[in-house]
């Protein structure tokens, strides 16, 4: 009776999938994710479905099983075909996969479902989706963009692929996968980050997020490797980060030639930028006009005025509050325009190669506080 009604709930979810559209219906998707054919869907045997992790699975935590099965699957107690829906399959017509078996079906999406229908001994037939690909390259790469549709595997997973493949974003949304989903919009800025940084993510050294945002400002090497120096060593969080991406647009880079070393060892070019110089100035001008703030803010309270009173200090209370919300200001407005294009930026980026930080950090505060009322006017957002 079991299997009768397993066999039922085949035929039922194999007309839903026919009759069902999908991101595959989108004109600008690719032929070989368009809306399959009847004859593209069929419900094959358990048995007849392989899997080739290794060749097809992009999911790194599926890599280290036999099955391709990442895990997520492994307390279920019935394999379900209303749930489980069609897997997609590709069959290997030339034997690339395996050479002595030409003409397997193997499992591109769906390898935990599969998994789940091998280890109970599922008898209904699996619904599976044929994709027309050439290859196993090809193959894998339609696998992985179903995954990363669905918002399966991980970032880094997805990062992988679009490294490996070089797909663009446009490329991706053409293809019916949309740049803002979860995994997706993290993938995007991981694909773009030098081998090192990106490394360091894979190895878990680096969070996703940090490294997204780092990745997704299009800078140079050196200033993504510095942002990141400086993030981890103050622990920064992502907002940060972000700040830092912005800062480092303003950023230049250095080669020098190293005349100590051997040439053609690619140890003679010195690669360094001026982001920590920046981000430095930046911090200190921050950081005095808070100092303002707070030492307003014991003049402008009414009780720490009056001890500051009978001690024998002449107190001007009301000008005392008109200058602390005038820093106020200027610390947002800094905060704002620090990194727009215009005159208080130009100035900011005047000051790192200066000699005597001591004195001209004191020198640009004074210079900013009295530029910012000035300039709030004659700023441009960066494009």
């Amino acid at each position: 009776m079991r299997v009768a009604a397993e066999k039922h709930e085949t035929v039922i979810a194999k007309a839903e999938v026919a009759s069902s559209p999908g991101v595959s219906d989108l004109p600008t998707a690719r032929p070989e994710l368009q809306t399959p054919s009847y004859e593209q869907v069929a419900t094959l045997p358990r048995q007849q479905i392989f899997a080739a992790p290794k060749a097809l699975q992009y999911k790194a935590a599926g890599l280290v099983t036999k099955s391709g099965a990442s895990g997520v699957l492994s307390d279920a107690a019935r394999y379900n075909p209303n749930l489980a829906g069609t897997i997609l399959a590709w069959r290997d017509a030339a034997g690339e996969i395996d050479p002595a078996n030409p003409g397997r079906v193997y499992a591109v999406d769906g390898h935990n479902r599969l998994d789940l229908a091998n280890r109970l001994g599922y008898e209904g037939g699996v619904n599976v989706q044929f994709i027309d690909a050439p290859n196993v390259a090809t193959a894998r790469t339609i696998g992985a963009m179903s995954n990363i549709a669905n918002r399966n595997g991980t970032p880094t997973d997805a990062a992988k692929v679009l490294r490996d493949t070089g797909m663009s974003i446009e490329e991706m949304a053409s293809m019916g996968v949309a740049p803002s989903g979860s995994v997706a919009r993290v993938a995007i800025g991981l694909r773009d980050l030098p081998q090192d940084l990106f490394d360091k993510v894979v190895a878990g050294d680096v969070s996703e997020e940090i490294g997204s945002a780092i990745g997704k400002g299009g800078l140079p090497a050196q200033v993504q490797r510095d942002i990141l120096g400086v993030a981890t060593k103050k622990k920064w969080g992502v907002e940060r980060v972000r700040e830092a991406v912005a800062l480092g647009n303003e950023a230049t880079v250095t080669t020098e030639i190293d005349t100590g070393v051997l040439p053609g060892l690619g140890l003679e070019e010195l690669t360094s930028s001026d982001f920590q110089k920046l981000l430095d100035i930046r911090i200190h001008v921050r950081s005095l006009l808070k100092t303002k703030i707070r030492a307003l803010g014991a003049v402008t309270d009414t009780g720490k005025a009056n001890t500051l009173v009978d001690a024998g200090n002449v107190l001007d209370v009301e000008q005392s509050k008109t200058a602390r919300e005038q820093t106020i200001i200027g610390e947002r407005v800094f905060n704002q325009m620090a990194g727009m294009t215009g005159p208080l930026n130009d100035l900011l980026k005047e000051w790192p190669g200066r000699s005597g930080r001591a004195r001209v950090l004191l020198q640009l505060h004074a210079r900013t506080q009295s530029a910012l009322p000035r300039y709030s006017t004659a700023t441009s957002p960066r494009t």
